[in-house]
């Protein structure tokens, strides 16, 4: 499986954690991307002159390429998981003390984004995720995987998917996995985080 960044390696060593503890059926790339829009093309007329008349002959001109978008993620939830680590849509109670992830048919769809956001791709990913909502009632939820820790010790974002739940393993070692990685964020391992109440997220 190939990943676009170092967020969704992270991730996936999250699903991978949970999948072998029997919390995910199973979860995928491989996502059918959604048409948001079509491309726009502009039909004129072109006029050729022959030897005894005009011909006129139907053009048309692409001015827009067409949009779509594919989500990071589909986590296919086992129901175990219910509760725990996901609320199905159409059964929320209190939006603001529930799990992490909100599903559809105990799946989910995700957009992985850093805390950092250089290129402003969140506000485009939050436009895409509002059109795919309102063309196709699917609902995508963006997840910051890691918070950055500022010098001061605030960690930004203050809700964030290693810390709203649990750190997997895997990334408390280094990425080639030879060294003990630094972390500055608290660190809740699955089966602490298992015993614990879950808390209010502030962002939903």
């Amino acid at each position: 499986m190939k990943f676009d960044s170092e967020e969704e390696q992270y991730f996936a060593w999250w699903l991978d954690e949970l999948q072998g503890r029997g919390f995910i059926k199973f979860y995928n790339r491989d996502i059918e991307s959604f048409a948001l829009s079509g491309p726009v093309t502009y039909e004129w007329i072109q006029k050729r002159q022959l030897k005894t008349k005009v011909k006129e002959v139907c053009k048309s001109t692409k001015i827009l390429e067409g949009h779509r978008y594919t989500p990071d993620f589909e986590i296919f939830w086992d129901k175990r998981a219910e509760g725990v680590f996901y609320t199905n849509l159409n059964f929320l109670d209190n939006p603001k003390k529930m799990p992490y992830f909100i599903a559809q048919d105990d799946s989910s769809l995700v957009e992985i984004k850093s805390a950092f956001d250089m290129h402003n791709m969140t506000r485009l990913a939050t436009i895409n995720i509002k059109w795919v909502f309102e063309k196709f009632e699917c609902y995508v939820q963006k997840a910051v995987v890691r918070p950055h820790v500022s010098k001061a010790g605030k960690l930004i974002p203050t809700s964030s998917l290693f810390v709203d739940t649990f750190t997997p393993k895997r990334y408390l070692m280094t990425d080639s996995g030879k060294q003990t990685r630094k972390i500055r964020f608290p660190v809740v391992m699955l089966d602490d985080f298992l015993k614990e109440p879950i808390e209010p997220l502030e962002n939903i």
